[in-house]
């Protein structure tokens, strides 16, 4: 991610960060003591900013130096909706501006750990997908699965699977979204995933997240609702759902034993949510809709009878192990310092 190069890049900068925070000009000039019209000759290139105005705007718009006076690549920007002005603007966009503050955090952090040859490119898959249908959406699914060697196993952990396939997760708090992502380069993209959902559920948005990313979408966010965007989503919806839990493995149970206990410990073995041990299974049984559906979402004691224990959870670590430790190959290779590799790491390293 560059550099703000002109006073013009670094005033739309500051004007999206301050639109994203629900703040009008004369809101910014109580905050940081500076007079309202220098604030909007600031945004509009007109005028040069000092240090110090940058230090304290930042702190006002609740965002780093590094947010404020970096820019995203091109082809992403040119994916999302900037924000307008303070009349329209949503408390919805705001919130999904906010959060793509933390996606391009996640993104310049990538950047500096490859450039500290700490990361790199993945290409477990030969080419970016293409599908133009649920089956073709599937067969990628098995056909990651067999990459990996996993045919027909649980995953395991979502960051490791995201991280083996070029997607770098950062578990946090969202406002907008259960999970945003951008691959502005083939094999090396970023994603964020709601730290709130339940685990099920951040399970399958990892899944759906690195969807996007092995069919190269640069950006995503689900914002733009058309017929063309939702057929989209559910096509990567099935590849995430095999993904997770393939068809092969469900039909394999269900003719052994069509009941409700087969459900609970396919969720409980793969992980997954009731809902998409649901989506699985109509397409094997079209009478085992009646029997999920019909039936509450397994609680502790279901699983316990089952199974004798609870879904392992997911996705509780900030970031993959593998990033934690390219962070700690850039320190020791003293491209960072310690104190820049434990922010890297999101709090996974301790001081």
């Amino acid at each position: 991610m560059d550099m703000v190069g002109t006073k013009e890049e670094l005033g739309e900068r500051i004007r999206q960060l301050r639109l994203a925070r629900g703040l009008d000009q004369a809101s910014l000039s109580k905050l940081i003591q500076l007079d309202r019209s220098k604030i909007s000759r600031i945004e509009t290139g007109e005028r040069q900013v000092t240090a110090l105005e940058l230090m304290r705007i930042a702190r006002a718009l609740q965002v780093s130096m590094p947010d404020l006076m970096t820019v995203i690549p091109p082809s992403v920007k040119a994916a999302r909706q900037l924000l307008a002005d303070e009349a329209s603007a949503s408390d919805a966009s705001r919130a999904l501006a906010r959060d793509e503050t933390v996606l391009d955090r996640m993104w310049r952090d990538a950047e500096q750990l490859r450039e500290a040859g700490a990361l790199h490119a993945s290409h477990v898959l030969d080419a970016p997908a293409t599908w133009s249908s649920a089956e073709q959406a599937q067969q990628l699914a098995r056909d990651l699965r067999n990459s990996l060697e996993l045919p027909s196993a649980p995953l395991g952990g979502m960051l490791d699977v995201a991280f083996r396939c070029g997607l770098f997760i950062h578990v946090t708090p969202l406002e907008s979204r259960a999970g945003l992502s951008m691959t502005p380069d083939p094999g090396f993209g970023v994603s964020v995933v709601s730290a709130t959902d339940p685990s099920g559920r951040r399970r399958m948005t990892a899944a759906h997240e690195l969807g996007h990313h092995l069919s190269g979408d640069v950006f995503q966010a689900d914002l733009v609702v058309n017929a063309s965007h939702q057929e989209r989503e559910r096509l990567i919806n099935a590849f995430a759902v095999e993904l997770l839990l393939p068809e092969s493995v469900v039909q394999t149970a269900w003719a052994k034993e069509a009941s409700r206990d087969t459900a609970i410990r396919l969720a409980f073995t793969y992980r997954v949510s009731w809902s998409v041990v649901a989506i699985s299974l109509q397409s094997v049984d079209p009478k085992a809709d009646d029997i999920v559906k019909s039936s509450l979402v397994p609680g502790d004691a279901d699983f316990y009878r089952v199974c004798a224990s609870k879904p392992e959870e997911d996705l509780t670590e900030p970031v993959a192990g593998a990033w934690v430790q390219a962070c700690v190959t850039a320190a020791e290779s003293q491209f960072v310092t310690p104190a820049r590799a434990r922010e890297l790491a999101r709090g996974a390293l301790a001081s």
